[in-house]
């Protein structure tokens, strides 16, 4: 089985959600059962609302444990700040007159950070692979933009 690199906070965050969907899963059992009571399965729509909503949720169920048990989870706290790694929160120049604040994190925590500060990329993305191993005020073009690194964290 393959092996994915993940922050250990986004290792936490992918378990909060599984946790949360159990929780959600567990709900919708209980609104099946209830609807079930009310007669005839063919036609009753909350029946059949709450048997898709479980089918969904278990599809979500297996992807996450699947993603969890392959997770290979990288410690990003107490490492040195001289150099952009995996986990690293990266302040950017773009053109000189835009900034951008980007964490470099694994492939299946990409969506896991929507109200940070800082958009997620991946690591194995171009820009991701730009970053990599540079420094405080290195700089570097990426589809005909001009990025300088202002702060690492």
């Amino acid at each position: 089985m393959k092996e994915r690199l993940i922050t250990s906070e986004g290792l936490v965050k992918l378990n909060k959600r599984f946790k949360d969907l159990l929780k959600e899963k567990e709900h919708w059992v209980k609104e099946k059962q209830i609807a079930a009571e009310h007669g005839d399965r063919s036609e009753n729509a909350e029946y059949h609302a709450a048997k898709e909503n479980i089918r969904n949720i278990d599809k979500q169920l297996f992807k996450l444990e699947k993603i969890i048990n392959t997770a290979v989870p990288m410690e990003t706290k107490n490492r040195s700040n001289d150099k952009i790694v995996f986990g690293s929160i990266v302040d950017l120049s773009v053109n000189e007159n835009e900034e951008l604040t980007v964490k470099l994190v694994g492939t299946n925590e990409l969506d896991l950070y929507p109200s940070e500060r800082y958009m997620a990329i991946s690591v194995l993305s171009p820009m991701g692979q730009a970053l990599i191993g540079k420094e405080l005020d290195d700089s570097f073009t990426l589809r005909g933009k001009e990025y300088i690194i202002e702060d690492i964290e």
